[in-house]
């Protein structure tokens, strides 16, 4: 990707979240199911879809910032003594369909640093909860992530694979996604903007008087 390109490790997290969020709100899901925009950590140097991955994903729901339900053991095939664990988790995004044969956890980042990989994976839980549930038998993890740390990325997640699970990893590069999210990306930056002028103008008056 051209260097002009690499953007999203501009902006903070929770605003990228927030336009996505914005997006699925006015726009169908399957627009993002797909578009060819997954890395996997098995095919690097092959961007794929979410639907050349899994399939079709009928009735696909999008949840963002939502704990899983309290009585999530029994919708997801999990022993409930297994499943206190993971009551009060709260992904940055969830896809799943009406049946819960399919989910997909989705945790955004941004910045240009990437955790090291002697550090224990922040995500762990969401990786035990997945590999876990045994209703869904189509089950992914993916980071969302500025262009610039797409391969550090890729790296902790690698360290995290299982051969013998269904579980699928990998990356989405927010870049890949600006066409879903600039209009509601640019809405929430002018809005921040805005609002530290206007902090700014406040507070230098207030120094006037003190």
């Amino acid at each position: 990707m051209f260097e002009d390109t690499q953007l999203a490790h501009l902006f903070p997290e929770w605003q990228l979240s927030y336009a996505l969020y914005e997006w699925s709100r006015c726009d169908p899901a399957d627009r993002l199911w797909n578009k060819q925009v997954v890395h996997t950590i098995d095919r690097l140097n092959t961007s794929r879809s979410l639907e050349e991955i899994y399939g079709n994903a009928e009735q696909l729901s999008f949840h963002h910032q939502e704990w899983l339900p309290t009585n999530g053991g029994k919708l997801y095939g999990i022993e409930n003594n297994d499943y206190s664990r993971f009551v009060g988790l709260i992904p940055d995004f969830r896809l799943e369909t009406s049946d819960k044969s399919l989910i997909i956890i989705l945790e955004a980042k941004s910045g240009i640093k990437v955790p090291p990989s002697s550090r224990p994976l922040k995500e762990h839980l969401y990786l035990q909860f997945l590999e876990k549930a045994s209703i869904p038998r189509r089950k992914g993890f993916f980071f969302l992530v500025p262009d610039k740390t797409t391969n550090g990325y890729l790296e902790l997640l690698k360290r995290q694979a299982r051969p013998e699970g269904a579980l699928v990893l990998g990356i989405i590069s927010w870049e890949n996604l600006l066409d879903l999210i600039c209009d509601h990306l640019i809405k929430q930056a002018l809005g921040q903007l805005l609002n530290i002028t206007n902090g700014l103008r406040r507070l230098r008056t207030w120094r006037k008087h003190h």
